[in-house]
């Protein structure tokens, strides 16, 4: 992007046509499909539209020369239908292009307005592809308009419908691509009617594998000059991958790159989003990522030619804004959109006109920030930049994992010169986040842990000043000194917990869900001492009365404790905290009777027996089971009462004497089954137990076995725990609430009772047994939706049975799965045309088996359902933001999948077809009247699987060549052949490795990429690459430490460093790997004759190759053995050296693809190298010229699943040239110091590249696999120093490739001379 701050860009004043030298392409279109594969090179602008030539009188020479006399007559410049406008822009020759996939208009203000329009009445698909290479950037700047231009001050270039841009395999020196279009107008209205490019759909720009220079860009939305010139569009989303704004490729020496979801307003312009904002980056690099607009007026006294400098009306986005970002390297992360502020120094460069403003780049709803994978950034704002850049809604920062870096800070509300959080502002921690969490944040309001997560921080004044909360289902372990409030709903374990505020102030808040571990030392003035048999808490200590014991559990984690120190304990925290005390209890030998224990249900003594005389309990208490004396068959817990009972080591938590049979347990109060804060939670109930009327049964925290359980009328919750129940019976009204997991072999319900699978901030999984009877009993699925959750986050019902005999609704967050639980080929069909979330799908039926809805049964699928509705009898509904994925396998021909009375579907629901299928068959997915799926909505979840669908709810599947669907975006198309044409485990794998969502560019090369890395998962982990390198960097230090000392020595050197291949070339899809490697080299060297040296090396270390792209690793060791010596011939030193290097890799890729296998890969190698070093008198100069010779060798290896790579070898011959620089100098004490400095030029030929044979089902395909560069740089900065017979040396090397590698070394040597 050109300029110094966020939104230069050339602005297309008039003035500036003239220097527009030659004409435009033009595709003039009724909606037609148009290839431009062959371009004459004289063309500035390609337009996917038409045009309109009608500009002012003055310039009218200058357009006609350039685009044609579009000005006679009624010509009518209106596109009716879509445009489908693909460019292989390898035939652009110019320097400068510019793209528009709409029409173009060059209005006239005394024109009537058809004469000023160019409009599309439909949608527009725009491509670009295959411009440059990796390794050979293409010196074009190429600006993208998804939309229309207004190029004149007046005229209508709208898009009324979607616009959708597709870019791949482009390597530029600057591209821009805007999603909507341009307008360029005129801040007096009064002269000049309005000028339009709005796009009234969605916008959706698909990036994958290229380079946008320094100064490149991605807009969502358009760009606006000029008081009434629109262009607005509907929603955005982007989707890039593998993407790099390249820092040495820049226009100009000030450029800056940014992705930016909203739109571009200037001079009063008006460039809003009026739905989402959604940008999904994965391995991208990129200084700036925006979710909102833009409103600054940032051109140069030159563009405004002494105009006011008026800033943008509007630039904002008037719904939600979710960036995600994977395996990316950001600068800076901004939320929302800008006025300006002290984030760019914009208002102060360029301030807006006296009698103006700053506009408006607001964002409406929520912003969402994910980072997941090996992300980094510097520096986050959440809200956005300057004033009336706020967030009106709430500001989400989701880190998935603790692979997750930001170094710099995470600001939050009321920040100084930033916009504003109206709502709630939140840091959330994934499930996989395990780790310290160190960076700086203010203005954040809540810190919340998923269920999983571990969080390890401190917590100060300094980090956040202003009041924070403690929340989520995972764990926080922290050191704590505040002054500010703190409120606590989550299990905290505060290892230090240091509280200072003004007498009497309570600033640490208990939640209800809030557990806090401590030692008693951090509370109260006496605490345990290591023996715990003291009995006097004293009272509360400083911290102590800062705390606000309302609710929640506070456990104490001393090792021991006694009863007399419990209670005082009960005494001086006597309000709604529950009491926990996990240490082991000293002063009472073997259980304590129920008539010991204290009436007191906020302490839980959780290593503490009761023993039971009577089957009466009449007290609450909290304790690790009750063993009830022999002769007792029944235990009542009374009215009134609450046991709690933590369990430990699976025990049964009411145990009775003698024989198990006959004995029972009432509950008229509450029972509750483990409890936040304990260290147990675990046990079962083999007893049956029944619920009476308005009691409570509560499953609160662990795992727990139910053998019978019956719920008459009462409430049964289930909330952060996981019950197995045998028979459950719900009977008359009873209520059940699952916010946790629950599995029942057989359920008996009424048709007044309920269940709720969720609630407002919990997920909930209850998985139903084929034998349970429901009798039309009602379920309801609906936990709250929170920005950045997935599928795998929704609230689930597995239900088993055939037979739908109860009424059943899906709602907000949920799906209900019909057959066995298996969701293998359920989850993979979330990928990027059918998301989860508030802007896809949020409800979901998977139904892996034929159903019957009976008549006292129903199905509602409905994301925006959040209240429940009973379906009508007998009914299937599925709602416009729901999907059906339809698992045929056990289907039969002429069988349907849903079997209803009545269906009733929304015309934009999706039935995604997935599981194995006959080539050939028909299949229905529905028997029934009503509405059903159209044809158009019903998809392939697998893209070699193609569907002629009917209105009817029928299709019929043809099994399609790879080959021709994924092209050169796969290797082995034979393989994937083979596997869909093979029966049982062949095809059920294959198939489930290409299961995804279809019709997406960007899905089916990340399809492909899965694929082949399952099949070749050593190419895909660049294995060979990997052991030619430790080959080459063991040479390296043999032919250093050759060329040194020619004494007799022993030498030992360390080595590290980090390996990044950016897109080394294959067969199909360039490869993304990075590789960590460290390890040692031992060595020994004599002289024969005093005319040679020789010498061996041994070598070992290990490392790891990462390729997040398939989600694969390569742990590996490797070893090596040198023989190498020195000896001179005339002036000349020559060098010669053999060697065999052997890496053994262990290989895993996860998900679908379940690969777990190890091979090995040798490299022989043998090389020589003439040198001489000259004495410059500054320095010693030491050119070098050699050959190397490189034989890689790769055992086959199976990888399971019935695939077989076979055995692999090339053999590739290096040249290096090159030179080293030394000057020695001595210390005063004594010590020689010498810094060098070698630079090499690499040229390699021979193979550079390798074959690689799978077989997989009968066929074989040959992988290729580039392992080396045309060309590589190799440099090296070190310092040797020696002292007596010591030497001691450290170096650092980079080293770069034409297969867009760079590598990183760091070598530390030491030696001893005899």
């Amino acid at each position: 992007m050109k300029g110094k701050t966020l939104t230069k860009l050339s602005i297309a004043l008039i003035t500036a046509l003239t220097a527009f030298h030659a004409n435009a392409y033009v595709h003039e279109s009724t909606g037609m499909n148009t290839q431009v594969n062959g371009l004459p090179s004289d063309r500035v602008k390609f337009i996917g539209a038409n045009y309109i030539n009608n500009g002012p009188d003055e310039y009218q020479e200058e357009l006609i020369a350039m685009y044609g006399d579009h000005t006679a007559g009624e010509y009518n410049a209106n596109t009716v239908g879509d445009v489908n406008f693909v460019v292989n822009t390898s035939a652009i020759d110019l320097d400068r292009s510019y793209i528009y996939g709409a029409g173009v208009v060059y209005g006239n203000k005394g024109q009537d307005n058809n004469l000023n329009s160019a409009t599309v009445k439909g949608n527009v698909n725009l491509t670009i592809q295959n411009l440059g290479q990796t390794s050979q950037i293409a010196n074009k700047d190429i600006n993208v308009y998804g939309g229309g231009e207004v190029g004149t001050f007046t005229g209508n270039a709208s898009v009324m419908g979607n616009v959708t841009i597709n870019v791949a395999n482009v390597y530029v020196q600057e591209m821009e691509v805007t999603g909507g279009g341009r307008t360029d107008g005129d801040p007096k209205t009064d002269v000049y009617d309005p000028a339009l490019a709005d796009v009234s759909g969605k916008v959706t720009i698909n990036v994958e594998n290229a380079n946008f220079g320094a100064g490149g860009a991605i807009y969502g939305a358009g760009d606006s000059w000029g008081e009434a010139a629109s262009s607005s569009i509907g929603s955005v989303e982007i989707n890039a991958t593998n993407l790099i704004f390249d820092s040495e490729l820049g226009l100009d020496d000030e450029s800056i790159n940014i992705i930016m979801g909203g739109g571009i307003a200037m001079n009063r312009g008006t460039s809003d989003v009026n739905g989402d904002v959604n940008i999904n980056l994965n391995n991208v690099n990129v200084l700036y990522v925006m979710g909102g607009g833009s409103t600054v007026n940032d051109a140069d006294d030159e563009e405004l030619d002494g105009q006011p400098r008026y800033y943008g009306t509007s630039a904002s986005v008037k719904g939600n804004v979710n960036l995600s970002l994977t395996n990316s390297t950001v600068d800076t992360i901004i939320g929302g959109g800008t006025t300006g502020g002290s984030l760019w120094g914009d208002d102060v460069l360029y301030p807006p006109a006296e009698d103006s403003g700053y506009g408006t780049a607001s964002v409406t709803g929520n912003v969402t920030v994910t980072l997941a994978g090996n992300t980094t950034v510097k520096d986050i704002y959440l809200a956005g930049s300057g004033p009336e850049a706020n967030v009106n809604g709430d500001a989400t920062l989701v880190l998935q994992d603790s692979a997750v870096k930001v170094t710099g800070n995470i600001h939050g509300k009321d920040q100084p010169s930033q916009g504003n959080i109206i709502g709630t502002s939140k840091i959330l921690f994934g499930s996989n986040y395990k780790g310290s969490f160190d960076t700086n944040f203010q203005g954040i309001d809540i810190l919340e842990a998923s269920e999983g997560a571990e969080v390890n921080l401190t917590l100060d004044n300094s980090r956040a000043s202003d009041a924070v909360m403690f929340s989520g289902n995972g764990i926080f372990n922290a050191e704590i000194t505040r002054s500010a409030e703190l409120t606590i709903n989550a299990k905290v374990n505060a290892s230090k917990l240091q509280l200072n505020a003004g007498e009497g102030e309570k600033i640490l808040i208990m939640g209800e869900n809030g557990v806090l571990t401590t030692s008693t030392d951090q509370v109260f003035t006496e605490a345990l001492n290591a023996q715990g048999t003291n009995k006097d808490a004293g009272e509360l200590n400083e911290t102590g009365t800062h705390i606000d014991f309302a609710a929640g559990t506070i456990a104490f984690n001393d090792a021991f404790y006694n009863s007399f120190y419990s209670n005082d304990v009960a005494k001086l925290i006597t309000t709604g905290t529950k009491i926990v005390f996990n240490g082991e209890l000293v002063d009472v030998e073997g259980d304590m009777t129920l008539e010991e224990i204290a009436d007191n249900a906020n302490t839980i003594h959780s290593n503490i027996d009761v023993t039971a005389s009577s089957g009466n309990i009449d007290k609450s208490f909290g304790v690790s089971s009750i063993k009830v004396d022999e002769g007792v068959s029944s235990v009542e817990i009374a009215e009134d009462r609450t046991v709690t009972l933590v369990g430990g080591d699976n025990k049964e938590l009411i145990a009775f004497e003698g024989d198990g049979s006959n004995k029972s347990v009432t509950v008229s109060g509450t029972l509750q089954l483990g409890a936040a804060g304990s260290a147990n939670n675990t046990g079962k109930l083999s007893a049956p137990v029944t619920v009476k009327e308005n009691a409570s049964f509560n499953v609160n925290a662990g795992t727990f076995e139910i053998a019978d359980l019956t719920v008459e009328s009462a409430k049964l919750t289930v909330n952060n725990a996981q019950a197995t129940v045998g028979s459950l019976k719900l009977n008359g009204t009873a209520t059940a609430t699952i916010a946790g997991s629950m599995e029942v072999t057989s359920l008996s319900g009424s048709e007044g009772s309920t269940v709720n699978v969720g609630n407002s901030d919990k997920r909930g999984d209850l998985v139903l047994g084929e034998t349970s009877k429901l009798n039309g009993m009602a379920f309801f699925l609906d936990p709250a939706w929170k920005d950045g959750m997935e599928v795998t986050d929704a609230s689930r019902l597995v239900f088993k049975n055939a037979s739908v005999d109860a009424k059943i609704a899906a709602g907000q967050n949920s799906f209900v799965v019909f057959g066995s639980g298996d969701m293998t080929n359920f989850t993979p069909v979330f990928g990027k045309q059918v998301t989860w979330g508030n802007s896809g799908v949020l409800a979901a039926a998977y139904v892996a088996q034929p159903i019957t809805i009976a008549t006292n049964g129903g199905l509602i699928i409905d994301g925006d359902m959040t209240t429940y509705t009973a379906p009508t009898d007998g009914s299937v509904k599925f709602a416009k933001n729901s999907v059906l994925v339809a698992d045929v396998t056990s289907l039969k021909e002429g069988q349907a999948l849903i079997t209803a009375t009545s269906f009733d579907v929304d015309k934009a629901s999706k039935a995604v077809v997935v599981g194995e299928m006959k080539n050939g068959a028909t299949y229905q997915l529905t028997d029934g009247t009503g509405t059903l799926w159209t044809a158009d909505n019903i998809v392939s979840g697998n893209a070699l699987w193609g569907l002629t669908a009917k209105d009817d709810g029928s299709f019929t599947v043809k099994l399609e060549d790879a080959n021709k669907i994924y092209g050169n975006l796969m290797q082995g198309g034979d393989l994937a052949n083979a596997g869909m044409q093979s029966d049982g485990a062949a095809y059920d794998y294959v198939n489930s490795l290409l299961t995804d969502a279809s019709g997406n560019i960007s899905t089916l090369a990340s399809t492909a990429a899965r694929f082949d890395a399952a099949m070749n998962v050593g190419g895909a982990l660049s294995i060979f690459t990997n052991a030619y390198d430790r080959s080459s960097e063991l040479r390296e230090i043999v032919r250093a430490e050759s060329s040194l000392d020619q004494q007799p020595r022993l030498w030992a050197q360390v080595m590290g460093g980090k390996t990044k291949l950016k897109g080394i070339s294959s067969g199909a899809q360039d490869i993304h790997t990075e590789t960590d490697h460290y390890g040692l080299v031992i060595g020994a060297e004599g002289t024969i004759d005093n005319k040679f040296s020789l010498g061996v090396a041994l070598a070992a270390g290990s490392g790891d190759t990462d390729n997040d792209k398939v989600n694969a690793k390569d742990e590996f060791d490797y070893y090596g053995i040198s023989i190498y010596g020195r000896t001179s011939v005339g002036v000349v030193d020559i060098l010669g050296d053999v060697s065999a290097t052997f890496l053994k890799s262990d290989m895993k890729m996860h998900g679908v693809a379940n690969i777990d296998t190890d091979t090995d890969t040798a490299v022989y190698s043998a090389g020589v190298q003439a040198q001489k070093t000259f004495d410059l008198g500054w320095a010693d100069v030491t050119p070098f010229v050699g050959m190397d010779i490189y034989h890689v060798k790769s055992d086959g290896y199976s990888a399971g699943h019935g695939i077989r790579v076979e055995d692999a070898d090339a053999t590739t011959v290096e040249f290096p040239v090159g030179a080293k620089i030394a000057k020695s100098f001595e210390t005063a004490g004594g010590m020689t110091v010498a810094p060098t400095f070698s630079l090499a030029v690499v040229p390699t030929v021979a193979d550079r590249d390798i074959d690689s044979k799978v077989k997989f089902a009968g066929a074989s395909s040959k992988y290729n696999f580039t392992f080396a560069d045309d060309v590589q740089v190799r440099s090296e900065l070190g310092v040797q120093a020696a002292k007596d017979n010591f030497r001691f040396g450290l170096n650092a090397g980079y080293g770069w490739g034409n297969e867009e590698r760079s590598d990183l070394s760091v070598q530390a040597r030491l030696k001893y001379l005899f």
